[in-house]
């Protein structure tokens, strides 16, 4: 069940709409700001899509002066002309619908139900999104995700010569340093793998906007792997096109600090956006970036801490990023048995090797590694050019847990996914 601002089966509810408007009135009235943000700078155009993903800091709560906080995010909706937001720490859902009313009949959003205190969402231009649905998923990891299960939005884009269904999922993962916390962003990150590789999201494009409340190339609360290892490993499959953010050590989480700079090598970049490889043609090269203008957006506001941004607004910066769909709609790879005959492994269950068979009908760059259940490489199979024709892939699986496995084979356009099974 999901509660969405003036929504009605993902359309805005057109019967209580008079009523509505008129309560958003009285409410504006009661909230007027004590000055208007500066001009924000559009990164929207008319012939690609622009996405974005935003920590609002427990929007509406009245922990910064709610009115202000109001108004700035207002402006930042309406003047980037960003066409889809997947946005994190929504604490009002009154002052959610509030703000898609305040931006006119052009915006439409969705609220989750669950965790009262930081909702995830969705806004989006209704000139770019045709239909919409949006609903939870990953609900048995909702502990794994800090008790906030991620926001899946199905939409249908669409652009001046393009139309396609695109998925975007929005998070917001466990906080804080410690081991356990550590643990369950790393689990979290686990489920949405799998679900990403052998769920129903499986050869789709999904974009994936959120806090990650840690970094994508290690860890910044207990040093070594970040929990997102296994994405950056499987480039084939996935790209954080904000990783260059990171990696020029440009902060997202701006704490009180007026620029999100607390020194070389101690930022935080916690806010990315992650695409599966349907998009990577589409995605605009080095067009992720921190919305960092917001900074001198709102000069002159004042504020009790080192920032007018972080005082009046948010402690963290939108991150936002650009796909090109001129070249066409991202299409998933081949069904593998177009390019090639792929046989069942024998035996399996294995207990100690399985042999996978497949015929090649031409040349080309071949790749298989073994996954588990949760979409965790094991290990590498093949990797290279294979000639057509027949070909026999080892898989030992001896030492590993009794249980279920995957085979990702990849082969000249296309690719195949094979259950293996592990007996004792």
């Amino acid at each position: 069940m999901m509660e969405s601002s003036s929504l009605f089966n993902g359309h805005r509810d057109v019967s209580c709409y008079v009523s509505m408007a008129f309560f958003a009135i009285l409410l504006a009235a009661a909230f007027v700001p004590t000055s208007a943000a500066q001009n924000v700078p559009s990164k929207g155009q008319s012939a690609t899509l622009e996405v974005a993903t935003w920590n609002m800091l427990f929007f509406g709560s009245g922990d910064i002066d709610e009115a202000q906080q109001f108004e700035n995010a207002r402006t930042v909706f309406e003047q980037s002309e960003i066409d889809v937001w997947g946005v994190q720490e929504i604490r009002d859902k009154s002052d959610f619908n509030r703000l898609i009313d305040s931006l006119g009949a052009g915006y439409e959003g969705a609220l989750a139900t669950g965790n009262d205190f930081l909702r995830l969402g969705f806004i989006w231009r209704t000139d770019v999104v045709e239909t919409a649905s949006v609903e939870h998923i990953l609900t048995d990891s909702r502990r794994e995700f800090g008790n906030r299960a991620p926001l899946k939005l199905e939409a249908d884009v669409a652009l001046p010569d393009t139309s396609l269904t695109v998925t975007f999922i929005t998070l917001h993962a466990k906080a804080s340093d410690g081991q356990e916390n550590h643990m369950r962003r790393s689990d979290a990150a686990d489920a949405l793998k799998s679900r990403l590789d052998f769920g129903s999201l499986a050869g789709k494009p999904v974009v994936v906007l959120g806090d990650y409340n840690d970094e994508v190339d290690g860890s910044v609360h207990v040093g070594g792997d970040s929990p997102y290892a296994d994405f950056r490993t499987d480039d084939e499959d996935y790209r954080f096109v904000s990783l260059p953010i990171e990696q020029n050590d440009l902060g997202t989480f701006c704490g009180d600090s007026d620029d999100c700079d607390f020194g070389r090598g101690n930022n935080r970049t916690y806010d990315h956006i992650l695409i599966t490889n349907e998009l990577f043609s589409a995605y605009v090269d080095d067009s992720a970036m921190r919305y960092a203008a917001l900074l001198d957006a709102f000069d002159g506001m004042g504020g009790d801490c080192d920032g007018e941004y972080v005082c009046t607004t948010s402690d963290h910066l939108p991150v936002f990023a650009r796909f090109d769909f001129a070249g066409g709609t991202p299409v998933a790879p081949a069904d593998v048995l177009a390019e090639a005959r792929v046989e069942a492994p024998f035996p399996n269950p294995a207990h100690a090797r399985a042999t996978l068979r497949y015929t090649l009908r031409r040349s080309g760059a071949v790749t298989a590694a073994l996954y588990d259940v949760l979409g965790r490489r094991i290990r590498t199979l093949a990797s290279g050019r294979q000639a057509a024709g027949e070909h026999a892939l080892s898989v030992p699986v001896e030492g590993l847990p009794a249980g279920a496995y995957f085979v990702r084979l990849r082969v000249p356009g296309g690719r195949a996914v094979v259950p293996v099974t592990v007996g004792r």
